[in-house]
């Protein structure tokens, strides 16, 4: 057999199409086939329109392409073909198929039909009918058909001029990008149907936002849950439809896992109003999704009812708060005593005063648990009081240390204050704020037993809401944190060691504490823990705005 390799070494190859090209692109192509091609302009148009004519079927287009082509060229066949089990099935031809089936039979024809690229001379040539015989092909894969692979046939009496194997070429390319295309298609609305299906039959909500936080999917679970219609969220920005009272709750962390590439999650409790008036609360629980370049492409948020707990807890928070002011009031009364056997001390003998130290420690130790337990009730409710003043943190904090100063050298542990170089000038409450250093020097020094603890400060920029930030840390050389117990010693009634581990008492409120008054000015609070080499707790807080004329004192 021999090849029509001059056909082919004169001939290059065009440039595989990455999308479908529009009409006018298509037209520039056609008009690039060259003065040998055929001049029917009609014909030419007539192919170009079922090309790109998405509106047929698939089939339909495979019919009028078969159809079309040896009109416009010198092809005396043009057939698509299919290859199951290595057996050749035709889609569609521009033949009857009792013609092709026949042509098809010839050894020489099969050795050529390949899922492959292939033009050549056919030797011996296969009849065609009584009258042709068919001596040059060309064969075209494309691609997948109905889960086949499936190849364009275009055969000839004659040879093929290059021109018209450029346009075949250039119809297969087409032709296998509707096949990619259809087959996207069916994936996309495949796994449409399956979303669909999942989101319907989920007790939680979903939403689903572009990069401009304006709805793309609002599922039907939603819909019960808010009373809000999908056709009335769509195309709408998040804010616009659910109504709230204090949307800073979920816009905070959504903007913060928008800005900061490290972290893609967030998470947020919010009271949504719904359409019929009733006030819910809801867990916005949610995921920034980015593309290869980081750019954000969706944001999905799964919803969830959270009345019920909240419910629960408001019950909670009263009893505590009933219980508690309950407690102090007898306690204030047992106070009241020690204070009295206190003031004659004198006429008690040393194992007496044992006694009344031991019960004054108490005592106070159980006001303090009331102090925290009123406290916590207060931010579960939100009738958290902040009264902002501007001080210097660096004095309010210098302070702090040297009240504890004597405590560091009865346990032989170093305390350690650094004054910063820079300004510390913060607008904060200034009893929140020494509530919150407070009770982390004294957990440093609780659970260091030798060693010593750190307090410095440092700068830094908040890039997500463009402000200049202070950062307290402070560093101790104690037993540290399991890495398992990081992520819970922030909420209430969590200790990270067992009583074994350390002989401090306490219930587990004080990081919940420090944590609430830290978020209620703006602040946050970091950890970084290895056990038996210490813990680092970093606070962030705004810097307070400096006034023009202080700005030129300072420089």
């Amino acid at each position: 057999m021999t090849r029509y390799t001059k056909a082919m070494e004169q001939r290059s190859r065009l440039p595989r199409l990455s999308v479908l090209p529009t009409w006018e692109r298509l037209l520039s192509r056609f008009s690039a086939v060259g003065e040998a091609s055929p001049t029917s302009l009609a014909a030419y148009l007539s192919l170009l329109g079922v090309l790109s004519d998405t509106r047929l079927t698939i089939e339909r287009m495979l019919g009028r392409v078969c159809v079309a082509l040896p009109k416009i060229t010198q092809l005396d066949l043009a057939a698509i073909l299919t290859l199951e089990e290595n057996k050749l099935q035709v889609a569609t031809a521009s033949l009857s198929p009792r013609h092709l089936e026949r042509l098809l039979q010839s050894k020489s024809l099969k050795r050529e039909v390949q899922p492959r690229s292939s033009r050549s001379r056919i030797s011996p040539p296969a009849a065609l009918d009584n009258n042709r015989r068919i001596g040059f092909v060309v064969v075209e894969p494309l691609g997948e058909f109905e889960g086949k692979p499936a190849l364009l046939l275009g055969a000839s009496q004659t040879v093929i001029p290059t021109e018209e194997i450029k346009l075949v070429e250039m119809v297969s390319q087409l032709v296998k990008l509707r096949f990619t295309d259809q087959a996207a298609k069916r994936r996309a609305e495949h796994l449409n149907e399956q979303l669909s299906t999942l989101t319907q039959h989920l007790s939680d909500g979903m939403i689903i936002l572009d990069a401009t936080l304006k709805v793309t999917f609002w599922s039907r679970p939603l819909e019960r849950l808010t009373g809000v219609p999908a056709r009335l969220a769509e195309s709408k920005s998040y804010d616009e439809v659910l109504q709230s009272e204090t949307f800073e709750l979920l816009s905070e962390p959504l903007q913060r896992a928008i800005n900061d590439r490290r972290q893609s999650s967030f998470s947020a409790d919010l009271e949504v109003i719904t359409k019929r008036g009733q006030r819910r609360w809801f867990n916005f629980s949610g995921s920034v999704l980015r593309g290869r370049r980081e750019s954000i492409e969706q944001i999905v948020i799964v919803v969830s009812d959270i009345s019920h707990r909240k419910m629960l807890e408001q019950k909670k928070n009263e009893f505590i708060s009933i219980a508690t002011h309950e407690f102090r009031t007898p306690l204030t009364v047992i106070r009241g005593y020690l204070s009295l056997l206190n003031n004659h001390r004198k006429g008690l003998n040393e194992r007496q005063r044992g006694y009344l130290d031991r019960a004054t420690e108490a005592s106070d130790r159980l006001v303090h648990l009331a102090e925290d337990l009123l406290q916590v009730v207060q931010i579960e409710q939100d009738r958290l009081q902040i009264s902002q003043q501007r001080f210097e943190l660096a004095k309010l904090l210098k302070k702090i240390c040297r009240d504890f100063k004597v405590r560091a050298a009865q346990k032989g542990v170093s305390l350690t204050f650094s004054e910063p170089e820079f300004n510390t000038t913060v607008e904060l409450d200034p009893m929140r704020t020494e509530q919150i250093f407070a009770n982390l020097i004294d957990n440093a020094l609780k659970y260091t037993l030798r060693g010593s603890v750190k307090v410095y400060f440092e700068q830094a920029f908040d890039r997500t809401f463009k402000a200049d930030n202070l950062v307290v840390n402070i560093k101790d050389t104690g037993i540290g944190i399991p890495r398992e117990n990081v992520a819970e010693i922030f909420e209430k009634f969590r200790r990270a060691h067992r009583l074994e581990q350390i002989r401090e008492q306490g219930a587990g409120l004080g990081l919940f504490i420090v944590k609430s008054f830290t978020q209620k000015q703006g602040g946050r609070i970091e950890v970084r823990s290895r056990p038996g080499h210490g813990t680092l707790f970093s606070v962030t807080l705004p810097l307070a705005k400096m006034s023009v004329t202080a700005r030129n004192k300072e420089r």
